[in-house]
């Protein structure tokens, strides 16, 4: 006990430790020590030993203990009567008063001015004190040469709004108390105890209006928050319409975290006192609780008028300001900011004599502004539907499974989409602090669905971008045939119901829609944005996040109509933001931010080209990321197969080097072939190396390729295109393509070959074979190279007759298309006598000899075309040379040199 009191001893005699004291308001020990303190600091400037004092400390700290003890008895010394009761002061408290709280309960919801219920323009003014506060005394300051004190809710505020009834709410938030009651508890009870002071028809008409002092704003930030989130609290929530910090600590208070220090002080001096660990926690800087808490509330206190008074003196005998400015201020559009001369205790104290005068008439002049406006003003929100209602409804909005369809896909494998997180247009999308939208195209087979899965997954665990308030993600995965997942119809009303959930209050922008045509609503596109983008429009909303992932699924039709309305939304919302700023010189808007995943389908190209709020991430271009990813998926798949189906590693390891030398940069390929192998083994009972070597070889990725095409009609261009990318050794350029598609026997000089050729040529040569090709840096592939196999005859047969692209394609057919192509190209440019000033492109492309080339070298430069294979009929080729006068047979092989023609290659 004796090197207790000695650590006691030395650690107090100095001013931090009164800091830590000091900051704890409202309780007689602090009082205690720091009036003991001052006293033996003004004796003694400097203490450098402590046991001088330890007779007169020990005497004090006896006394201590006895005074905390009576202030905080044991719960099994509580007498049945000490319970919260509501009473009315007298105009002055006395001190008897302030001191026989051990002789009333002081945890509740106490009316201290009160008012009929039928009170015309009346209001509620309820008032939450800090921490270790009191309901009373937090409001109470002493009275010069007088020992009455002064509570100012009872005293002055009556006075200036003569209609609220004034309410002061106590709860458990003592930093000595044995409580384990968190903000969330504290808030919870507020609320209920609402319910219960308003619980006539009368009082619940009344507007709210919220005092809060330092922890007390947090209390009421979080209870604002679950009301939001609760039925039951909607009428309440409704009728809120204000809020005054008095040094809230918004971001966390520097000297929350002392809290601790103080508790293991006392309780090395035998206080046998417990701190409440959990509450104390929540206030340190940086608190996942307190963030939450705060950027929640962003969002949700967007219809109300907040006041927020900051200190801007240091607390008595320290050298910091408790709760600074930078923790103080929300920093949101609809805060008034007011510095209030005072430090963190008095900066909500008042007594009616000199400064503290001043001071009180600052904060009754902004109070009654708030009032008047909260009495007048119309609810913000609209009265809608019942509970039972609104659950009906939203069934009816949609009675799917949405999080099943996102589930549904593959889950990545640990380590892939991480690029995705870090690419630059990602970045860009992600930090925008305005409405836009991330159009991620890739080819087919390339993970798109399990990317968007994983990014739904990511964005509900991360936080929203600086500076930015809280997000509510909502996703849609479209399924081509699969009910409930085909059209934009659903997605929308997926959406909407994914936002109504998880906040009930924004139904009021369903209703008027649902009361006006019921259920006709739910299959009208127009209608179901209009509630999206009322929603959107609202102050009070969240920032909202869309993941869509497969829209070109949809019909063309649907794709057309939704990719209009988001284009006119964000224009008519760009013209509002402008508007605004130009009136008040600041702009805070939610956002609603979109990712579309699809393939690089033209219609949707042509769509987001039009407007500048679109950001593309050309995911066929992430030929590395993709890669990297697919060896990492195949290195695990190797895994599974050991230890699920026992086969060795000896007998795998061709088999995974197979994978990934196949993969071609699509995961189509590679899931397909890990799933033949599985259900193979799981029949067969067994796999031998020899049959996974001709699984590599196999052809069950075919019906992916027969699905592709069904849709692209056998015709002579589409034809001509496979054939060229059949036959060339390397790949065409897109503008290379477009020239020799454009290239036929009836021109005669590259004139006539300009007149024919398409633009814009990406749309072009894409509208041809659909996804079957994929373009990767503006160089022409296969979706993969199997589907070189399926397109390349194996006999003489030819499919086309029977119209379906599977072998179709003849070898020596593609090679005489080939050269045919270059042969006619050459001829026109002979004739042309190669003139530089020919354009094959749109002039706005600058797409001359000059820059793409049109003269003899230049032409090898354009086409490069190099035949697959080999020619190995002569008279074949005598008979496409006779095309040109100048391709005589004797000097064939010097211009297919010099087209990069290889004969016998």
């Amino acid at each position: 006990m004796a090197s207790n009191r000695a650590l006691v001893l030395q650690c107090n005699m100095h001013s931090p430790l009164r800091q830590y004291i000091l900051y704890f308001e409202g309780s007689h020990i602090m009082e205690m020590l720091s009036d003991h303190f001052n006293k033996h600091e003004k004796a003694v400037p400097q203490i450098t030993s402590p046991y001088p004092y330890r007779h007169k400390m020990s005497k004090f700290f006896h006394k201590a203990r006895q005074k905390a003890r009576r202030i905080f008895p044991r719960s099994d010394q509580i007498k049945p009567d000490l319970i919260p009761t509501e009473r009315v002061s007298s105009p002055v408290t006395k001190p008897n008063e302030i001191d026989s709280e051990h002789n009333e309960g002081k945890h509740g919801l106490f009316v201290l001015v009160n008012k009929p219920r039928d009170q015309v323009g009346g209001i509620d003014i309820v008032a939450l004190h800090g921490l270790n506060g009191h309901y009373k005394k937090t409001w109470s300051a002493p009275l010069a040469e007088s020992p009455q004190h002064y509570n100012w809710l009872e005293d002055a505020l009556p006075k200036e709004i003569p209609t609220a009834r004034i309410m002061s709410f106590g709860y458990d938030s003592a930093v000595f108390s044995k409580s384990v009651a968190d903000i969330s508890d504290f808030a919870e009870q507020l609320l209920e105890e609402l319910l219960v002071k308003r619980y006539n028809p009368e009082e619940r008409k009344r507007p709210l209006l919220f005092l809060c002092h330092s922890l007390g704003g947090i209390v009421f930030k979080k209870a604002l928050i679950r009301a939001r989130e609760r039925d039951r609290y909607e009428e309440l929530l409704r009728m809120v319409r204000g809020v005054a910090f008095f040094g809230t600590p918004h971001q966390g208070s520097k000297t929350a975290n002392w809290g601790t220090i103080i508790a293991n002080i006392l309780n090395a001096a035998s206080f046998e006192l417990n701190m409440n660990t959990t509450l104390i926690n929540n206030l340190e800087k940086q608190s996942g609780v307190l963030f939450e808490i705060s950027e929640s509330f962003v969002d949700r206190g967007k219809g109300l008028k907040i006041t927020s008074f900051y200190e801007t003196r240091k607390l008595g005998g320290t050298n910091f300001v408790v709760v600074p400015k930078s923790s103080a201020l929300l920093i949101v559009a609809n805060e008034t900011p007011v510095p209030l001369n005072g430090d963190h205790r008095s900066i909500c104290r008042f007594s009616n004599t000199g400064e503290d005068k001043a001071r009180l008439q600052l904060v009754m002049g902004k109070l009654k502004t708030m009032v008047d406006d909260a009495v007048s003003r119309d609810a913000t929100f609209v009265p809608g539907l019942s509970p039972r209602q609104l659950k009906h409804c939203l069934k009816e909005l949609y009675p799917g499974d949405y999080e099943s369809f996102k589930d549904f896909n593959v889950t990545r494998t640990p380590g892939t989409c991480e690029w995705f997180l870090r690419h630059n247009e990602y970045l860009e999308w992600r930090n925008e602090k305005q409405s836009c939208l991330l159009w991620v195209s890739a080819n087919a087979g390339c993970g798109k669905s399990t990317l968007a899965k994983f990014l739904v997954d990511h964005l509900r665990t991360s936080r929203s971008p600086p500076n930015s308030s809280s997000e509510s993600i909502c996703h849609f995965f479209f399924k081509e045939g699969i009910h409930g997942q085909h059209n934009t119809v659903l997605a929308l009303r997926a959406i909407l119901h994914q936002i109504i959930s998880r906040d009930k209050a924004l139904s009021r922008h369903l209703v008027p829609e649902y009361k006006a045509k019921g259920s006709r609503m739910m299959a009208e596109f127009n209608s179901l944005f209009k509630v999206l983008r009322d929603i959107i429009s609202d102050p009070e909303s969240t920032n909202i996040v869309c993941v869509l992932d497969g829209l070109d699924e949809c019909s063309q039709t649907d794709t057309t109509n939704f990719l209009r309305a988001i284009n006119e939304f964000y224009k008519a919302q760009e013209d509002r933001a402008i508007s605004k700023r130009t009136q008040q010189g600041s702009c805070l808007m939610p956002y609603l931010k979109f990712v579309v995943l699809s393939r690089p389908e033209n219609l949707i190209k042509n769509a987001f080209r039009k407007y500048q709020y679109t950001i593309r991430l050309k995911g066929e271009d992430e030929t590395k990321a993709i890669s990297h990813d697919i060896a990492l998926v195949i290195r695990k798949c190797i895994e599974d197969l050991e230890e699920d189906m026992n086969i060795s590693q000896m007998v795998l390891k061709d088999f995974s080097e197979g994978l990934i030398a196949g993969a071609d940069n699509t995961f189509l390929w590679v899931t397909l072939m890990i799933k033949i192998l599985r259900d193979r083994h799981q029949s067969q009972g067994g796999t031998s190396k020899r049959e996974l070597v001709d699984l590599l070889r196999g052809r069950d990725i075919f019906t992916v390729y027969h699905h592709m095409l069904k849709n692209i009609t056998v015709q002579s261009k589409s034809l001509k295109m496979l054939q060229i990318i059949v036959a060339a050794q390397t790949p065409l350029s897109i503008d290379q393509m477009n020239i020799a598609l454009a290239v036929t026997s009836s021109h005669n000089t590259l004139e006539d070959v300009a007149l024919d050729v398409k633009y814009p040529a990406e749309d072009y040569v894409k509208a041809l074979c659909g996804h079957f090709v994929r373009f990767n840096h503006g160089k022409i592939y296969l979706v993969h190279q199997t589907a070189l196999e399926f397109l390349v005859q194996q006999s003489q047969v030819n499919s086309l007759i029977n119209n379906t692209w599977q072998h179709s394609i003849a070898v020596s057919e593609s090679h005489r298309t080939l050269l045919r192509t270059c042969i006619l190209y050459i001829s026109c440019g002979e004739k042309s006598a190669w003139d530089e000033s020919v354009s094959l492109a749109d002039p706005r492309l600058k797409y001359t000899a000059r820059n793409n080339s049109i003269s003899p070298n230049a032409t090898v430069r354009v086409i490069q075309l190099n035949v697959r294979g080999s020619m190995q009929d002569p008279i074949e080729f005598k008979k496409l040379a006779s095309v040109h006068p100048l391709l005589l047979p004797n000097s064939a092989n010097l211009f297919l040199r010099t087209l990069g023609i290889r004969i016998g290659h």
